[in-house]
Order: structure tokens, then sequence, then C-alpha cells
């Protein structure tokens, strides 16, 4: 009477055993399925947003338009108006001559903003400030001395790839030029890059 009740107790967890081996099977292969569609989805994000790229070339397209204009016209300086009342029109950095940069010369299909910093205060204020849509482009006094002047600059470049990803570079440019030599430098304070950053 003891040996089969003995039996009895092998099956049942034998029973267990088979039923926790089962259980573990799928649930590693639910997690190894999962596993694999997002390497999957993160393989393909990485090769969209690796895409080709032109925001830095239209970056150097703008930086090359001011340091041009500085040489034969004079510093861009802040638009100081706007028909609408936008911030970013009054503040786009045009020629002596009240003509801006055109976007459409550089052959790359890449949009570019170049704003003069020397602007007044309260610009950027009250519901522009807060919108996610509007940068935030600091207020940079131009530098005058017996030696130099200094102007900075806020560049914005954006390209738009095959796959549909939006690729932003931003960067502030200080524009120095030398009184003696008439010699113009650039320098980059600070850059980044965005993806997707509508």
């Amino acid at each position: 009477m003891k040996k089969p009740a003995r039996f009895g107790r092998r099956g049942s967890v034998l029973a267990v055993v088979m039923c926790f081996v089962v259980f573990a099977a799928a649930g590693l292969g639910f997690m190894m399925d999962r596993s694999a569609r997002r390497l999957r989805l993160e393989a393909e994000t990485a090769r969209r947003i690796s895409a080709p790229d032109y925001s830095f070339i239209g970056l150097r397209h703008a930086e090359d338009w001011i340091i041009s204009a500085v040489l034969s016209e004079g510093f861009p300086i802040a638009r100081g108006f706007s028909a609408r009342g936008d911030p970013m029109e009054i503040i786009e950095a045009v020629l002596p001559g009240g003509s801006s940069f055109d976007g459409s010369e550089n052959g790359i299909g890449a949009v570019i903003y170049i704003a003069d910093t020397d602007y007044g205060t309260g610009l950027f204020t009250g519901s522009l400030k807060n919108r996610a849509s509007t940068p935030f482009i600091p207020s940079m006094q131009s530098v005058m001395t017996d030696d130099e002047t200094r102007r900075f600059y806020y560049l914005r470049s954006s390209f738009v790839n095959d796959d549909g990803v939006t690729a932003q570079r931003e960067e502030l440019l200080a524009v120095t030029l030398d009184k003696h030599t008439l010699d113009v430098s650039a320098a980059r304070i600070f850059s980044r890059r965005i993806i997707n950053p509508y």
C-alpha cells in the first residue's frame, strides 16, 4: 500500500516539473520574440536617423555667408521690424542693403535661418517664451573695442531625409573683425543636433 502512494507522489512532482518546463519555455519564447522585435525597431530607427543629413552643410553655408558679408559689406544686423510682429523676422540677420540669406542657393535642400543676437529685450516673453516651437535665442550684445568688433549670431539648419526624419542643427557663432588687419575670424560658442525637433 505504501509503494503505490510513493509512485503517486513522484507522478505529481513530475507533472508539476513538466508544467513548469512548458510555462518557462513559453515565457522564454515570448521574451525572445519581444526582444527581437524591439531590436528590429531600434535598428530601423538608427538607420533612419543615420540616413543622409545635410543640415551640417547648411550651417557651413550660413557661416560662409556671414564671413563674406563682413568682408565685403559689413556685419549683418537684425532686420528690426516685421509686418506680422514676428520676433523671428525681427531678429533675422540682413545685410546693410536689406537682403537676407537666400537658403535656396545651398543646393542641398536644407532650410537655413540666421539671426543677429544683438536685439532688445522683451521679444521672447509670455506665450512666445513658453511655446515649444519657439527656440530660445539669447540676447548677446555686440562688443566693440579699439582693436576689434565682435557680433554674435544664431544659426539654424533643418533637413528632412528620404525617411521623413528631420535633423536640425543649431549653433551660436561669434564673428570678430580685427580693425587693424581687417581679418575676420569666427568661433562656435555652442552647437547641437536635434532629431525631429517639432
